[in-house]
This record gives structure tokens, sequence and C-alpha cells, in this order.
């Protein structure tokens, strides 16, 4: 499941050319009959600005914290981590 909310300063949609501030949180569960510890697997929070270049190209730097919780059910993980994403349509590439 991921949850993500992107918004140029002042509010609405990125335009071309501009900055905008990202957000997101995804969050991992397991389930099944094989689960033995626990349901919760990792969460990724991550808040960053990017730049839209074109309506097909846009980057994005920002952090993410990732916590991860091991198979055994009590170690647990937490990552700190600097993101630089590109991001395309896939159109920009000559596909319909």
């Amino acid at each position: 499941y991921m949850a993500r909310v992107v918004r140029a300063p002042g509010g609405g949609a990125p335009k071309n050319g501009k900055l905008y501030l990202a957000a997101s949180n995804e969050l991992f569960m397991n389930f099944g009959q094989k689960v033995r510890f626990n349901l919760f697997d990792q969460n990724r929070a991550f808040v960053g600005v990017g730049k839209q270049w074109s309506p097909k190209l846009r980057t994005e730097l920002g952090y993410m914290n990732h916590i991860v919780l091991r198979a055994n059910g009590t170690d647990m993980e937490r990552n700190h981590t600097v993101v630089l994403a590109f991001a395309s349509d896939a159109r920009w590439f000559g596909r319909p």
C-alpha cells in the first residue's frame, strides 16, 4: 500500500519548470499461513522536493525513513536514506 501526495507551493498540481513538494508512505504487511511472528514487514516514509521538467520528465530529491522488522519478529532495522529519483512517462520513449 502506498499513499502519495504531490503539491505545488500555493496548491494544485506541479507545473512545468516549477518546484513541488512530495510526500509518501508505503506499508508492507505479511499475510498467509507461513507468517510466524509478525504481520508488519516494513514501512517507507518519504518527504522531498521535486521539479517537473516537462509533462513527461521529473526529478525528486528527499529523505526516506525506512523501517524493517526482521523475520524473527524482534529485530528492527532503521535506515535513513537520501533519495534522488528520476521519473519519466513511458510515452517519452515513443510508446502510445
